[in-house]
């Protein structure tokens, strides 16, 4: 089977199909409809590194090819008008001093160097390349427009009315007044016990801090009910990731933010976002754009 066959996934031969990406959470699309076999992929980056091995030798004998004609042609000219200035200053007495740049012939043959010339061989394997290229990118495409008309529609639903607004800016505002709270009685009792002079004043604000973080337990348990019962938008998740789309609670602990963050799902779409960047960078002036 040629590798340009449509039943292989083109995908999977230039990096990672997004089918594959996904397996085993809840975005999980199936199996690729498209062949997945490591044996096609190990004949395209043969290919492809043929290819590179081939235009890179090229390009350095073009290097060469320039670098020794720059370095002749000056020696013609001197030859030129040496000859010249002899002529001269046998009739005529001394030459005139010649004021013509000696590197100027040199840099034109520089500046005007002819493409690489590529054997039919490689460029069938460049057009290879570039076609398989462009079917990765336009099928990442399509799921990146998918999650980012996901990411649309979710945060159209973040947006509340003026009195549900309202509401959830002053819950927010006193979540954070008990947080405040908290920090600083932790700080006083920090403060006291290094000390070593008021354990007894330490023990009693550590039975308020175990109150006051009991009170913000059911506080919080407060606040989620309420996002519940504030219509679509609400549901405690205030916040949506412009990578992935997931929601996110300003309620969430540290360690659950940062588990979404190296969370398969969220890794994936980043991958698939980079790999979709670097692409279009490349083929910025491509002919199949």
């Amino acid at each position: 089977m040629n590798l340009t066959d449509h039943r292989i996934c083109k995908s999977f031969l230039v990096g990672t199909c997004p089918h594959d990406l996904f397996i085993g959470t809840k975005e999980d699309m199936g199996r690729c409809k498209k062949l997945h076999l490591e044996k096609y992929k190990i004949m395209y980056e043969s290919e492809k590194r043929k290819y590179e091995k081939h235009l890179q030798e090229q390009q350095q004998q073009q290097q060469q090819q320039n670098g020794k004609s720059g370095d002749s042609q000056p020696s013609e000219e001197n030859k030129d008008d040496s000859n010249n200035n002899n002529s001269q200053q046998g009739v005529l007495g001394p030459a005139p001093i010649s004021i013509t740049n000696p590197t100027s012939t040199s840099n034109h043959n520089i500046n005007n160097k002819a493409p690489v010339a590529l054997s039919e061989e490689d460029e069938r394997i460049k057009r290879m390349i570039e076609q398989f290229e462009y079917e990765h990118m336009r099928n990442l495409e399509y799921y990146i427009d998918e999650v980012n008309h996901k990411i649309d529609i979710a945060e159209e639903n973040l947006k509340h009315t003026a009195e549900e607004q309202a509401k959830i800016d002053q819950v927010a505002k006193d979540l954070d007044n008990m947080d405040i709270r908290i920090g600083l009685l932790t700080q006083e009792i920090e403060l006291l016990v290094a000390s070593q002079k008021q354990v007894t004043k330490a023990l009693i604000e550590t039975n308020k801090l175990n109150e006051l973080l009991k009170k913000r337990s059911t506080f919080a348990a407060a606040v989620r009910e309420l996002s519940d019962n504030i219509g679509q938008a609400g549901q405690q998740k205030l916040e949506v990731c412009n990578v992935c789309g997931a929601y996110l609670s300003r309620l969430d602990s540290d360690r659950r933010l940062a588990d979404h963050f190296i969370g398969k799902i969220h890794l994936s779409y980043v991958q698939m976002r980079k790999a979709l960047k670097q692409l279009k960078t490349k083929h910025a002036h491509n002919q199949y754009l």
